[in-house]
């Protein structure tokens, strides 16, 4: 698996906040999901990570998950969570860096994960 590690997310859930904490962590960074297709999507998050990101839009659900196979670490995003994706992640062998915990329900989805397995 690549050690690039990866964010499996709608671009609506990335937040300026994730974004300058990925800019913190060294390399690339691969983004996977159809949208980020979109120039504007892409430029918004180029604006802060400069060429240390690479887009992967993937035509299905499946294909995306693919990808995200091919990974070792997914982080999750935050304040909201990536939820679902971060279980099918998890199911795949694909490990997931938890980064924050809030208090809401869409900021904690995804601990909650942890939680079960311990």
């Amino acid at each position: 698996k690549s050690r690039t590690p990866c964010v499996f997310s709608n671009p609506a859930k990335i937040s300026r906040q994730f974004l300058q904490h990925l800019r913190s962590i060294p390399g690339k960074k691969i983004f996977i999901h159809r949208q980020f297709k979109y120039a504007r999507v892409q430029e918004r998050i180029r604006s802060i990570l400069g060429n240390a990101c690479e887009f992967v839009c993937p035509e299905s659900h499946e294909e995306a998950l693919r990808v995200l196979n091919s990974h070792a670490v997914m982080i999750d995003t935050f304040p909201y969570s990536s939820g679902l994706t971060a279980r099918e992640a998890i199911a795949m062998g694909t490990a997931l860096k938890v980064v924050q915990v809030g208090d809401l329900f869409c900021e904690r989805h995804s601990a909650a994960y942890f939680k079960k397995a311990s």
